[in-house]
């Protein structure tokens, strides 16, 4: 079994522009993911971070939309003191805010894999390769 973490981006990902052929392939992509989440017996990764990411969504529909996808997701990775020092370590090789939180929940939980659609964490980490 994989463990998989899903950032904001990746979960909000279906609302985006799906003309542009890049976010369509992408969209669709996580949608299997979470489509084989059981078939293939991996886990999912939810943390309170998604919560609170979420819930800054000013679309209502979009934000329940995103809601209604997770909230059968249990246990969820709760933010605790080692999760705050690890993203304040994240922050000092440029990874911002939720992306470091993220970051550090997703090491924190052991996920196999850190998913996410957002160009400029993806930079940053790629420029620290």
């Amino acid at each position: 079994m994989e463990k998989i973490y899903l950032d904001v981006c990746c979960l909000c990902r279906q609302f985006d522009d799906q003309t542009n052929v890049r976010i369509a392939l992408e969209s669709y992509a996580i949608t299997q993911i979470l489509r084989t989440i059981d078939i293939l017996k991996n886990e999912l990764i939810i943390s309170e971070a998604i919560y609170w990411e979420i819930n800054k969504i000013p679309d209502i529909f979009k934000k329940n939309q995103i809601i209604d996808t997770i909230k059968q997701i249990v246990p969820i990775q709760l933010i605790n003191e080692s999760v705050i020092k690890r993203a304040k370590q994240f922050e000092n090789f440029g990874f911002k805010g939720f992306d470091a939180i993220h970051i550090a929940l997703a090491e924190f939980a052991k996920a196999d894999y850190f998913l996410t659609t957002d160009d400029k964490l993806q930079k940053i980490y790629n420029s620290k390769k």
